[in-house]
């Protein structure tokens, strides 16, 4: 194996110095940091969440810091599928037997 010459790396930096856009993406690298400045805007675009779904909006039960959230969650989203399908008003499940 050869080792690099400084020959090679002379024109490396020149060629990196030549080259406006290399210092563009070294300035918002520098400025904004490396992962800021590699973050592709387009999938921001292509990624907008659109729904084209409007739930209704029944009141939903709060676990008020009993630590017990994903069952409060799966509850509710129980409780909204029963509301719609057997048109119920006020309905609720009971978090205390499950």
């Amino acid at each position: 194996m050869n080792a690099i010459q400084e020959s090679f790396t002379d024109k490396l930096f020149a060629n990196y110095e030549a080259n406006v856009k290399y210092q563009a993406i070294e300035n918002a690298a520098s400025h904004n940091g490396i992962f800021a400045a590699l973050e592709c805007r387009q999938s921001h675009v292509d990624n907008t969440p659109v729904f084209s779904l409007d739930l209704t909006k029944d009141k939903v039960t709060n676990q008020k810091a009993s630590g017990r959230c994903w069952m409060f969650a799966a509850l509710n989203t129980f409780r909204h599928k029963l509301i719609s399908q057997y048109k119920l008003e006020n309905f609720e499940l009971s978090q205390a037997h499950t």
